[in-house]
């Protein structure tokens, strides 16, 4: 099981990279935005990083986790995953995808 966990936990490491490149992507964006935009980008951006921040506590749970948590932990992980993955896609998709 150690193997499919540390595949796992690379595989979550890879996710929250893409997910910082695509905030940084957003962000860069967003300075270019006029006024009222760039408060919708901001309080968009801030929901962002507070998501991958819960991402990235389910990954550090799971590295310290023991065997036997790991389904729950895992299970957590992937949830937290799942509603960055849909915040990103709605900041996508109201401010566009350059």
């Amino acid at each position: 099981m150690s193997d499919k966990r540390d595949a796992w936990i690379e595989k979550m490491k890879a996710r929250i990279d893409e997910a910082n490149a695509e905030i940084d992507k957003l962000e860069a964006k967003g300075r270019r935005a006029e006024a009222d935009a760039k408060m919708r980008y901001h309080e968009r951006l801030e929901d962002l990083r507070e998501q991958r921040e819960r991402a990235k506590e389910r990954l550090e749970e799971l590295r310290e986790s023991g065997s036997e948590a790991w389904d729950e932990i895992r299970k957590g992980a992937e949830e937290a995953w799942e509603s960055l993955t849909r915040s990103m896609q709605r900041a996508r998709d109201r401010f566009g995808d350059d």
